[in-house]
């Protein structure tokens, strides 16, 4: 099956786009060297983190994308999004833009969330010099009407270096308390939300060795591969065996790439087996079998997942290396480098004013395939869950980081409806009651390499977090420990409640910087 879409079909879909998520996955480490036959040595020591609606119910105060009146079209000044000719960062009062940064008239009335904080009217300034048209709320105030599903309106640094936001703006232009971010122990990582570099701690653009986190950049080089094929006759689904694109075997794309090929287990739903795919070699083998598709015929006329590679590095700015030859470790890659990959990530694929990664294969990097055998890994990259989990970056009981059930604070990956293709696993395997039902789909994923090497996702926050060397400090889950109070005492629904965010965020119920939802693709 033909899988293209056309850009307007995917981002003219109609979601609530303003309600959130947490995150957490492992503080596993992931690929590296040594595939000795107990990966346990490569997890460092973690702490546990701190302790829903239908897809497609509508919250109250919320209104559709697509469906409110005087909604603006492309192009027109929205706040909290950087748009051409907005003020700069640095401009203050009612009139200026402040890029990236949603404006509390977004606030949706969350009384029939337990927990949740009651909410107030917005004010006449923060829709002042908005240049959207307001149109009346269910709150009697008047909110601009954004025009949901414009990728336009997504903030990244494009090829240039990033520019730190100053100290004395990261409240407004990254809705977060700086003060707690330096007394939080945050220490070797960034922190990038709206595309924007709010708070960095140590070297952050040097490149160095980054293990198993080289999966996940494998992964985003393929989702590039497959964007470059989208007018192709035939192109790869992750269902398609190996053997339809020159390999031998009956094995999926998507079984080796989401580390069920090597464990010893039947074909057939219900006898896979995950097996961590140390060095990549399995990974490996998804590589071929695009680069045939490209020949095929490449947008760009790229016929290699190297000339790929070189395309989406240039477009993202990445500054350094990965040998398409190694693919569980082996990439050698800045802090910055990381955002920008997991910025390009969070974003469905779309960077610098351009769709550049495939957003299909964007979510099947970011969903399970085969919950049977793991709920906690997709493809090349790790994942929050909430239940039916294992390896050393996804089962957080077993590592002693937190509950079975992975980080009740942060969303967990999971399919917009089951069954879906090709697993048509009936639900998301959930464990102690789990609900496989959330309003938004935006599970929190993870990259993770060897002694603290993390890129960590939430695409509801339109956050980033990346780390070097952040081992015994509890991982993702520890990252996002110690980043979360300084987001939730701006955030300006629960101003502080850090519970009632988590119940909120965590049940995929909140997810107020969601600007484009994810599309579930129609096949894989």
């Amino acid at each position: 099956m033909d899988v293209r879409r056309t850009m307007g079909a995917r981002f003219g879909t109609s979601a609530s786009a303003l309600i959130v998520a947490c995150i957490g996955v492992g503080s596993g480490c992931g690929s590296e060297e040594d595939p000795g036959p107990t990966l346990a040595a490569e997890m460092p020591s973690a702490t546990a983190a701190p302790g829903a609606a239908p897809p497609g119910a509508t919250m109250p105060g919320v209104t559709a994308p697509g469906s409110t009146p005087g909604a603006t079209a492309p192009g027109a000044t929205v706040p909290g999004v950087t748009t051409p000719g907005a003020a700069p960062p640095d401009a203050t009062g009612p009139d200026a833009t402040t890029p990236g940064v949603a404006a509390p008239t977004t606030m949706v009335p969350m009384e029939d969330m337990p927990g949740a904080p009651p909410t107030s009217a917005p004010t006449d300034e923060a829709t002042a010099g908005s240049g959207a048209e307001p149109v009346p709320d269910e709150m009697g105030g008047m909110d601009p009407a954004p025009q949901v599903g414009d990728p336009s309106q997504w903030n990244d640094p494009g090829t240039e270096p990033f520019v730190p936001v100053p100290e004395a703006d990261v409240a407004a232009e990254c809705k977060l308390d700086i003060g707690m971010l330096q007394s939080s122990g945050y220490r070797n990582g960034a922190v990038f939300r709206y595309g924007k570099l709010c708070y960095s701690n140590g070297s952050i653009n040097s490149p160095y060795g980054v293990f198993s986190v080289t999966k996940t950049v494998a992964g985003t080089v393929m989702a590039g591969a497959y964007w470059e094929t989208r007018e192709n006759d035939r192109r790869i689904l992750p269902s398609d065996p190996i053997s339809e694109w020159g390999g031998s075997g009956s094995t999926r794309i998507s079984e080796y790439a989401s580390m069920v090929a090597g464990g010893g287990s039947g074909r057939q739903w219900g006898s896979h087996r995950f097996a961590y795919d140390t060095l990549g070699s399995n990974l490996a083998r998804t590589g071929s079998p695009m680069e045939r598709s490209l020949a095929q015929g490449s947008v760009s006329g790229a016929t290699s997942l190297a000339a790929v590679r070189d395309n989406v590095f240039g477009k993202l700015g990445v500054r350094g290396r990965w040998p398409t030859t190694t693919w569980g470790t082996g990439a050698n890659i800045s802090l910055t480098d990381m955002g920008r990959i997991g910025i390009a990530l969070i974003h469905g694929g779309w960077y610098n004013g351009e769709q550049v990664l495939d957003p299909d294969w964007v979510y099947w990097m970011t969903h399970p395939p085969w919950e049977d055998a793991n709920t906690s890994y997709g493809m090349y990259t790790w994942l929050n869950h909430r239940g039916n989990a294992t390896g050393i970056g996804g089962d957080l009981s077993a590592q002693g980081q937190g509950p079975s059930g992975g980080d009740p604070c942060a969303p967990a990956a999971i399919w917009q409806s089951y069954p879906h293709p090709p697993s048509e696993a009936t639900d998301c395997r959930p464990e102690g009651g789990a609900s496989c039902e959330q309003m938004h789909d935006t599970g929190v994923f993870s990259a993770q390499g060897l002694g603290g090497q993390f890129i960590v996702g939430h695409r509801g926050l339109d956050l980033v977090l990346v780390a070097r060397n952040f081992s015994n400090a509890g991982g993702p889950l520890g990252m996002w420990e110690l980043v979360r109070p300084a987001l939730v005492a701006l955030d300006p629904m629960f101003m502080g409640d850090e519970d009632a965010f988590c119940e909120a965020y965590g049940s995929g119920n909140y997810a107020p910087d969601l600007l484009v939802p994810p599309v579930q693709p129609d096949a894989q």
